[in-house]
C-alpha cells in the first residue's frame, strides 16, 4: 500500500509537472506564433525595401544615362562654342582689315580722282586756249 501510495503520489507530482510542461509548451509555441508573425511581417517589410530599393536603382540608372547624355551634349556645345568664337575672331579679323583696306581705297580714289580733276581743269584751260588761237 505504501508502494502504491508513493507511485500515486510521484504519478501525481509527474502530472503536475507534465501540467507545467504542457502550459510552457502552450506559451513557447505562443511565443513561437508571435515571433513567426514578427519574421512574415518584417520579411514582408524587407520585399517592400527591396522592390524600393530596385525601383530607385532603375531611377537612378536613367538619372546617370540623362547626365551622361546632358554631358555629352554640353560637350558639343562647348566645342561648338570654341568653333564659332573662332570664326567670330576670324570675321573680326577680316572686317578689321577689309574695313583698312575700305579706307585705303577711298583714300586712292579720293587722290586719284583729285589728280584726275586737277588734269580735266587744266584739260578744259588748255582747250580753251587753243579755241581761242582757232
Amino acid at each position: 500500500a505504501r508502494k502504491l501510495t508513493s507511485l500515486t503520489d510521484e504519478h501525481t507530482k509527474c502530472n503536475e509537472s507534465n501540467k507545467d510542461l504542457q502550459k510552457k509548451l502552450e506559451n513557447a509555441s505562443a511565443e513561437i506564433v508571435r515571433i513567426n508573425e514578427t519574421l512574415n511581417s518584417r520579411n514582408q517589410e524587407v520585399d517592400r525595401l527591396q522592390k524600393a530599393v530596385k525601383k530607385l536603382e532603375g531611377e537612378n540608372s536613367k538619372i546617370l544615362e540623362e547626365r551622361d547624355s546632358i554631358e555629352e551634349r554640353s560637350e558639343q556645345l562647348l566645342e561648338r562654342n570654341e568653333q564659332v568664337s573662332n570664326e567670330f575672331r576670324d570675321l573680326k579679323k577680316l572686317f578689321e582689315s577689309s574695313t583698312s583696306e575700305t579706307l585705303e581705297l577711298k583714300e586712292k580714289f579720293a587722290r586719284k580722282l583729285s589728280s584726275l580733276t586737277d588734269e580735266h581743269v587744266k584739260c578744259n584751260e588748255s582747250n580753251r586756249e587753243v579755241q581761242k588761237k582757232l
